[in-house]
């Protein structure tokens, strides 16, 4: 199903407010802990003058910190593998591990053609004639977006 929220149906959330009212079965209580961190900074960090600027600076080191952390830890972990042995590499199974949490790097999963993706799921009527959805999605996505298509093509023929 391609019916999902547009990217700019944010540009019109002040309008349904004002002509429908807010909406019932929505919270903004999950997202109020993520102001926390802002807070802490403006209260600690601050002068109370010029907030702007010095939260959108604090902010930016903290991005600019977390980085160099996440590089000097790359590191570390490169240093330690070049250190262990052959063996001690292949026990590891190094393919196998997660990465950020959602993706799983080395996931038991088979690859399939377009057609045996049709086939397996022919009971299910979102994968009829997948490949040509497929194709139109990104005939319009890639250009839409300014991402050339392949090889310089004008346009993408997916095979079943």
């Amino acid at each position: 199903n391609w019916n999902f929220p547009k990217a700019h149906a944010s540009k019109h959330i002040f309008t349904d407010v004002r002509e429908k009212g807010a909406a019932r079965n929505f919270s903004t209580r999950p997202n109020e802990k993520q102001h926390g961190p802002i807070k802490r900074a403006y209260r600690l960090q601050t002068n109370g003058k010029d907030i702007a600027n010095q939260i959108l600076r604090l902010d930016h080191m903290t991005l600019v910190s977390g980085l160099i952390r996440s590089r000097v830890d790359y590191l570390d972990e490169e240093r330690r593998k070049a250190m262990l042995s052959e063996r001690e590499l292949e026990e590891e199974d190094l393919d196998d591990q997660s990465f950020g949490g959602h993706i799983h790097l080395g996931a038991p999963q088979h690859s399939l053609t377009l057609s045996q993706l049709e086939e397996e799921n022919a009971s299910k009527p979102a994968f009829a004639q997948f490949h040509k959805k497929l194709s139109l999605f990104l005939n319009n996505f890639l250009p839409a977006y300014n991402i050339p298509l392949p090889d310089g093509k004008t346009w993408l023929m997916l095979s079943a």
